[in-house]
């Protein structure tokens, strides 16, 4: 008969985050003390991000002629009040229903919405 030690276990501790619902939108449960990583931005103290060094460009900057001299090798930031001339508009009255309509209803559609990845199914 072969004996084997106990299997070995973490001694840090874990907080368990129902990813699930964080990933459906619901932060209700979510709390400032829940994840180990918060700490470092909240409080009395929070750690600042360092300034990244992107290439800020104007929407109508951005352009075929632009990606291609440039290789496109790191990101490009566009911010917000420099959108103008993008061509990017999204339409005021456009709701999940109608995204429904237009692809599917049973097509599942990722989309990007304050800040986080919402899976729309």
């Amino acid at each position: 008969m072969q004996v084997r030690p106990p299997p070995r276990k973490s001694e840090r501790s874990h907080v368990n985050i129902d990813y699930t619902s964080l990933n459906l939108g619901d932060t209700t449960n979510i709390l400032p003390d829940q994840h180990a990583y918060n700490a470092f931005f909240e409080g009395d103290m929070p750690r600042k991000f360092a300034p990244d060094r992107f290439t800020r460009l104007k929407g109508h900057e951005l352009t075929k002629e632009w990606a291609e001299s440039k290789g496109c090798n790191e990101p490009v930031v566009i911010p917000k009040e420099w959108v103008e001339g993008l061509g990017m508009v999204m339409p005021k009255d456009l709701t999940v229903k109608k995204v429904a309509e237009l692809v599917g209803e049973d097509t599942k559609v990722e989309v990007i919405g304050n800040s986080r990845i919402v899976r729309v199914s």
